[in-house]
C-alpha cells in the first residue's frame, strides 16, 4: 500500500505534513496569480477614458433631467462611471414596419435620441476598459443611472486621452 501501518506516504511523508505542504503552494499560487497577472489592477495603470453612450429613443421628460457635471452609474453592477461632460440631441430613432412590409425608422413626437459623453478613471484592454473589475466594450448595453435618469443604452465610442 502506499500509506504504512505509521501513517506514512511510501515509508517517508506524513501524510498531515503533505497536506500542510499543499496548502502552502496552493496560497503561494493564489496569491501570485492575483498580483502579478497580466491585466490586473497593480500592473496596469489608470488614465482617463471619454466614453460616449448612445440611446436611440428617451423622453423629453427624462432627457431633460440629465444635466452636465451629473453622476454616472451602471444600475446592474454598481460601478461608478464617472461624470457627464457633454450631451447631444437629435430625433428619435423608432424602427418599425411600413404597409410593404419593409423595415423603416422614423422619429416619434416627445422623444428624441441622444449621445451622453462621459470622464471615467479605467484601464485600457485589447476589448475595450475596465472600471472597478468590470469590463465594458463599444455596443455593451445595460442600465445607465445619469443624474436622476435611468436610461436603458448601449456604448457608442471609447477613447483613451
Amino acid at each position: 500500500m502506499f500509506i504504512d501501518e505509521k501513517g506514512k506516504l511510501f515509508g517517508k511523508v506524513n501524510i498531515i505534513d503533505l497536506v500542510i505542504i499543499l496548502v502552502i503552494i496552493a496560497a503561494v499560487a493564489f496569491v501570485g496569480y492575483k498580483f502579478l497577472a497580466p491585466g490586473m489592477a497593480g500592473t496596469d495603470t489608470q488614465s482617463v477614458a471619454e466614453v460616449k453612450y448612445y440611446i436611440e429613443e428617451v423622453s423629453d421628460f427624462v432627457a431633460d433631467q440629465i444635466k452636465v457635471g451629473d453622476k454616472l452609474m451602471d444600475e446592474g453592477k454598481n460601478v461608478p462611471l464617472g461624470v457627464v461632460t457633454n450631451i447631444e440631441f437629435g430625433p428619435a430613432v423608432s424602427y418599425g414596419t411600413n404597409q410593404e412590409g419593409a423595415w423603416v425608422t422614423s422619429s416619434r413626437e416627445g422623444y428624441k435620441s441622444m449621445i451622453l459623453t462621459g470622464e471615467v478613471p479605467a484601464t485600457k484592454f485589447d476589448h475595450g476598459m475596465i472600471v472597478n473589475a468590470s469590463k465594458y466594450y463599444v455596443g455593451h448595453t445595460f442600465v445607465l443611472l445619469a443624474g436622476q435618469a435611468k436610461l436603458y443604452l448601449r456604448v457608442y465610442d471609447i477613447d483613451f486621452k
